[in-house]
């Protein structure tokens, strides 16, 4: 009897902790009535066991069942209002609300307690040795109650169950199929049996109510399970177990019993708690083999075997597809094939990089996946920003998993909406479509492998057209620079030749006159000074692309500098009209000065040469520094600058005319200059003078 008393309260004491557990995640209406089932059926589970243990007087035991009776009827329409207000989301419960369920409940037990017709009187059973009621004449109410009460919960049930979606449907499922489990067994063992005055199991009632409270904790509480099927088959399953596991106790207890082994006086009534330890060991072990066995025979193992077989088969066909697009259709295809499921949707970069708060949950060790359920979100609420989630997560994007690169960073999401009929996920095919998505990474790696190698094979042949013809026009650039170049020596020689020829013969003849000959040896100078710059530059050209240039970095006062360099320009012509623009604000910077002046130079020299047939001859110098740059303009009134293509006009290989040999040659050696300077220099047309305009741009040290 002490072994009762505790299994007794235990169980009482467990259910409410594991309801307590249900409130800590749902405080609205719907759980409170749960609440009060769980207390009330908690109550009458106790007075039921006060009432056969008869450690009272049969005074007390008669207002003992009348209130078990009402308990009993007050537990179950809780259970009928918690399926009919069951909703995830949490309210605040009314008090007024609270007040008016108790004071009905206060007038159901009054009712029950003080009206003789329901239970008239109790009598002592000498055969069973415990109380037995003696119904009154008003105790059908109690199954018409009981009628009344499935009526009205199919009812409410089956609304509930297309009310809602996912889980949520799954979970009323659940609770329906458990609650009309448990209510058939409990009504067969109390009212039916009784009426034919059969009593079984009476004591072990408890043990039904405890199993049905932690089923119902697991569905509430779980965000997936095995399928209803598979769940129904297990509890068959379980059944079939622990009948067989009765019948084989039964048997050897009456086959040792012959042989005086095994003393017991009454079957469920245990005198020696060593006896029932042993027993309880041994009917536990003969329960675990018969029903892994069963189990491996008629469940889970083929399923999943099968499923992962699927699995591998749709493995094998993806992995043959190089193409996104193609991916994308076929993963739609095959998990509607496989899971039945609407839709499937690879999200791969950028779409992913909008998923902020998905990006911060999967970051987190341990988010292997993101179910949309009430509970994995109360769960995960310390990892999940609930008042933004919604914004990246839509309505039917029920499973959501992470896809990582070889270095763990997320490239994509895997996202799966629910079954037909809001339908869940297994654990087994949970597990199964991770492991597809970690395929599916590398899978993914593989087909940008496989397009970016397509690209470049694609595009290999017009490369090498594109690069072809870009090596024939240069080779055939520089074969007309070096026609021209050799026409620009030879000619100027020729001439100096032929002058110097004339010169020795007038110098024969005794007859020249000393203005004669130095008008000669002027020409002469001039053609050897032209054929000498020519050759300079070409050896300048050379010396760059063949050398490492360093650059000796001094700093000057470059205002300065810059205004003595125009200074010199203008007084070797002074028929060109130089206007000075140079900021006074320019002070020291790092350059090589040596070869900055020589882009100068050569600069204002090509000034000079643009405007060398223009009347008023202007050429504009300016200066200035900003935002840490130092900003150099010159700019001209010639005439014939915009006749040349500008695009190519610091080639080295430049060659429209003779006047581009020397302007490529010199502007090619002003653009290494400053390119060592990390600048910029550019050509355009003069928006003031319409001439040229060369720019500069280098940044200060």
């Amino acid at each position: 009897m002490y072994l009762y008393w505790f299994l007794y309260w235990f169980s009482i004491l467990f259910a409410i902790f594991l309801w307590g557990q249900i409130w800590h995640r749902y405080r609205n209406l719907s759980w409170l009535f749960f609440f009060l089932f769980v207390f009330f059926a908690s109550i009458w589970n106790g007075l039921y066991f006060l009432f056969f243990s008869g450690i009272t007087n049969p005074d007390a035991l008669l207002y003992i069942t009348r209130i078990a009776f009402a308990t009993w009827i007050i537990s179950v329409y809780n259970l009928l209002f918690f399926v009919y207000f069951f909703q995830n989301k949490t309210k605040k419960v009314s008090l007024t609300k609270i007040l008016k369920i108790i004071s009905i409940f206060l007038w159901i037990i009054i009712f029950f307690v003080f009206t003789p017709y329901i239970i008239s009187d109790i009598h002592f059973s000498e055969t069973d040795k415990v109380y037995r009621e003696i119904y009154g004449s008003v105790f059908l109410l109690v199954p018409i109650t009981y009628i009344f009460f499935i009526t009205l919960f199919t009812y409410f049930s089956y609304k509930k169950v297309f009310e809602n979606n996912g889980l949520d449907r799954i979970r009323i499922r659940n609770i329906v199929i458990a609650t009309y489990t448990w209510l058939l067994l409990l009504i067969t063992l109390q009212v039916f049996l009784p009426l034919l005055w059969i009593w079984i199991l009476e004591k072990e009632i408890i043990f039904i109510y405890l199993t049905f409270i932690v089923f119902l904790h697991y569905t509430i509480t779980r965000y997936y399970f095995s399928s209803i099927g598979y769940g129904i088959a297990k509890l068959i399953i379980f059944l079939i177990s622990f009948w067989l596991v009765m019948v084989i106790m039964g048997i050897l207890e009456l086959s040792l019993k012959e042989i005086h082994v095994w003393s017991i006086n009454n079957y469920w009534l245990v005198d020696n708690f060593t006896e029932f330890i042993i027993k309880f060991l041994i009917g536990l072990t003969v329960y675990q083999i018969i029903y892994t066995y069963l189990r491996r025979q008629f469940l889970g193992v083929i399923w999943q075997a099968q499923l992962h077989a699927t699995m591998q088969s749709l493995q094998k066909r993806i992995s043959q597809i190089t193409n996104i697009e193609n991916l994308q259709k076929e993963l739609r295809i095959c998990m509607n094939n496989v899971f039945k499921t609407s839709s499937c949707e690879l999200l791969l970069i950028p779409e992913i990089e909008k998923r902020i708060q998905l990006n911060n949950f999967f970051s987190i060790p341990g988010n292997t996946i993101f179910i949309n359920d009430f509970v994995f979100i109360e769960e995960h609420k310390n990892s999940i920003d609930i008042s933004k989630i919604g914004n990246e997560v839509f309505k039917n994007d029920f499973l959501i998993l992470p896809l990582h690169s070889t270095n763990g960073h997320i490239i994509g999401l895997l996202k799966f909406w629910p079954k037909p009929l809001g339908d869940f996920y297994t654990k087994i095919e949970i597990d199964e479509i991770q492991s597809f998505s970690f395929f599916l990474e590398i899978h993914l790696k593989y087909i940008r492998t496989y397009v970016t190698i397509e690209e470049l094979s694609t595009n290999l042949d017009k490369k090498v057209d594109e690069k072809t013809i870009e090596y024939n026009n240069i080779i055939n650039r520089q074969k007309e620079f070096i026609s021209i170049i050799s026409h620009e020596i030879r000619s100027p020689i020729g001439s100096a030749i032929f002058q110097s020829d004339s010169i020795i013969d007038d110098l024969d003849s005794d007859t020249i006159k000393p203005e004669k000959l130095k008008e000669e040896l002027s020409i002469l100078n001039k053609q050897l000074v032209r054929t000498g710059g020519l050759i300079s530059k070409l050896f300048s050209v050379q010396y760059y692309d063949t050398h490492s240039v360093n650059l000796f970095r001094e700093n000057i006062e470059f205002g300065k500098f810059l205004e003595y360099e125009v200074e010199l320009f203008s007084h070797v012509h002074s028929w060109v009209s130089f206007q000075s623009k140079i900021d006074k604000n320019i002070w020291f910077m790092a350059i090589d000065k040596i070869q900055i002046q020589q882009v100068i130079n050569n600069l204002l020299d090509n000034a000079v040469k643009f405007i060398s047939d223009t009347n008023n001859p202007i050429i504009i110098i300016s200066a200035n520094k900003k935002w840490n740059n130092l900003y150099i303009s010159i700019e001209d009134n010639g005439k014939w600058f915009e006749w040349i293509e500008i695009k190519d006009i610091f080639d080295k290989y430049s060659t429209w005319n003779r006047w581009t040999v020397w302007l490529g040659m010199g502007l090619y050696l002003c653009k290494k200059i400053i390119s060592m300077h990390n600048g910029i220099i550019k050509a355009s047309v003069s928006p003031s003078l319409h001439g040229a305009m060369f720019s500069i741009t280098i940044p200060i040290i």
